[in-house]
């Protein structure tokens, strides 16, 4: 079988490159893919792009939040996966992170069945990163994958790419730190509605697929 090149872009910043991508690996078959949409193997490569799960997840809910609160109905319009009724009704009653987080949880650790709904009705934030990586994981090591990440994006794909990406960064929107956006509490409720997210993040630390 001859192996294949799967990207996978949980960290949601390699679309932008993908031109750039397949240009310096023009000897694989690269593409890149959703989590779902094939049948893992050994004998594939894999290159992943991640993100922190707080951050990650703070991210998508203000991305998504923004097109559900937004007057205007083409910038809705421009995304494939438009927010529907439930979505942007979920969305509006929670208006910020900050009071999504803080209210994430009561105080005997039960989830508001609120934010139960909307992590349902909102596919992005139902595709966490254990969504995209629970399948993989078994399989992959330092042999047969390397992994960009956000954070470190820059750096990352010239090291594993050879891409020099200094002037191709206008995408990577230098986002506000989490403990700007949410409470302290708000930050503890986020890092254990994550946990599966964090798990993985420590076994591919394990496998020593990246160190910080």
């Amino acid at each position: 079988m001859t192996n294949q090149l799967v990207i996978i872009d949980s960290g949601n910043c390699l679309k932008p490159i993908k031109g750039k991508i397949k240009k310096r690996l023009v000897e694989a078959k690269a593409n890149i893919t959703h989590a779902k949409d094939l049948k893992y193997t050994g004998n594939n490569k894999y290159l992943l792009s991640i993100q922190d799960p707080v951050k990650r997840f703070i991210s998508v809910f203000n991305f998504r939040l923004s097109k559900c609160i937004t007057n205007d109905s083409q910038m809705c319009k421009k995304t494939f996966n438009q927010p529907g009724k439930d979505e942007i009704h979920r969305y509006r009653y929670w208006g910020s992170i900050r009071r999504f987080a803080e209210d994430l949880y009561n105080a005997n650790g039960e989830m508001h069945p609120l934010a139960t709904r909307l992590i349902q009705s909102s596919m992005d934030l139902r595709q966490d990163i254990s969504f995209y990586l629970a399948d993989i994981l078994p399989l992959i090591n330092r042999s047969n994958c390397k992994i960009i990440r956000y954070e470190h994006f820059c750096e990352d794909a010239t090291r594993i790419l050879g891409i020099n990406l200094s002037a191709n960064v206008k995408f990577l929107q230098k986002s506000e730190p989490p403990k700007s956006q949410v409470s302290s509490k708000g930050l503890k409720n986020l890092k254990l509605l994550l946990t599966k997210d964090y798990k993985c993040f420590r076994l591919l630390k394990r496998k020593n697929l990246f160190e910080h």
